[in-house]
């Protein structure tokens, strides 16, 4: 979470920069950092979100059984086929889960502060 969405995201959720887009999940992990897109970023590896952590940054645990909004969870076989080679490899070393639009606020089990 970036220090401007923390800890309001525990009150009202995590939105998308632009939920209303309709951009492809191979797009936004290509592009992310730098388009607004309808996907929100996550990993199911710690160390991953860790190497990315700012000094004013939290870690959110999230219960994606929580979310009901599209998840793209590229660790599992056959997520990412059809994408072009350069998000599958990104999207692959991040452990990347994508969901669509917005994260609810119950679905946010645990935050680790920063360091």
């Amino acid at each position: 979470m970036r220090a401007d969405e923390h800890p309001r995201a525990l009150e009202h959720g995590i939105k998308a920069k632009n939920p209303d887009a309709n951009y492809l999940p191979q797009y936004h992990v290509s592009n992310g950092n730098h388009a607004r897109t309808n996907w929100i970023s996550t990993t199911r590896d710690l160390d991953w979100a860790k190497s990315w952590q700012r000094a004013d940054n939290a870690i959110y645990e999230i219960d994606l059984r929580q979310v009901t909004s599209r998840i793209v969870d590229t660790t599992v076989q056959g997520a990412m086929d059809g994408w072009h080679f350069r998000p599958k490899a990104l999207a692959k070393r991040a452990s990347e889960v994508l969901v669509e639009g917005y994260i609810p606020p119950d679905a946010i089990r645990s935050v680790i502060n920063p360091r």
